[in-house]
Formats: structure tokens, sequence, C-alpha cells
């Protein structure tokens, strides 16, 4: 798949459940509880730093989440201030989750897990079931 289908599919999909993709900041945070749960699934790195940091990560995305599950009338009214910068931060961000799935020998598992995330998500309910 390239990656303009996968942009396109997801968008559909997401579209469907009922999420507005247009609510900047709010979106940007709910990258950032994805990343927290990915680090439930990973051990200490037995550095005070980076596990302070990324425990306080994971503590403030419960919170949002919990947020979420409750929210009723949401609104976001932020935008996007330089578009040319945000797309070079996004790239960033897209070039560093491939570098660390390739670095990690994870590229066949990741692609079949991709493909597997996107049906499954196809069956949720309506903004999976939280606020917004």
């Amino acid at each position: 798949m390239q990656i303009e289908e996968l942009i396109e599919q997801c968008g559909k999909i997401t579209a469907e459940k009922g999420f507005d993709v247009t609510q900047i900041r709010t979106q940007i945070a709910l990258f950032a509880t994805e990343i927290a749960e990915l680090l439930e699934h990973v051990s200490s790195s037995h550095n005070i730093k980076t596990d302070v940091f990324t425990f306080d990560l994971v503590a403030a995305s419960m919170k949002y989440e919990c947020y979420r599950g409750e929210a009723n009338a949401y609104e976001d009214k932020s935008f996007i201030i330089n578009e040319t910068a945000f797309l070079e931060e996004l790239a960033d961000l897209q070039i560093r989750m491939a570098s660390f799935i390739h670095g990690n020998g994870l590229t066949d598992d990741f692609s079949q897990a991709l493909k597997a995330k996107i049906e499954k998500n196809k069956t949720r309910p309506m903004k999976h079931g939280k606020g917004f």
C-alpha cells in the first residue's frame, strides 16, 4: 500500500467514525496518547530522566483519556500557524516511526499489525465510545 492510499483509507475510516480531525491540537494530543499506550508495553530504560519523562507522559495521557470518556460538548478552535514548519514536523514524526520500525526489525510484523488495526477500526463504535 502506498502512503497516499494509506492516508486516504485511514482518513475515510476516521471520518466514518465521527472524529473531527480538523481539531488540530486535539488530534496532536491523541498522537501523544497513542505513544503513551506504546510505553505501557515497554520495560524501564533504567535511565532516570527518560523513565520520569515517559512515566509523566503516560500519567498525563491517562488523565486526558478519562476526560475524553466524559466529554460532551467539546470544542477545539486551534489552527496551524505555519503550515510549512508544521508539515516538516509531521514528516519528522513519520520518519522517526518508520526508522524505529525498520531499525528494530519490525517491518513485516508492523505491516501486518497495521492492516489488522485498520480492519479492527472499521468495526469500532462511533468515536470509539469516547466524547471526541
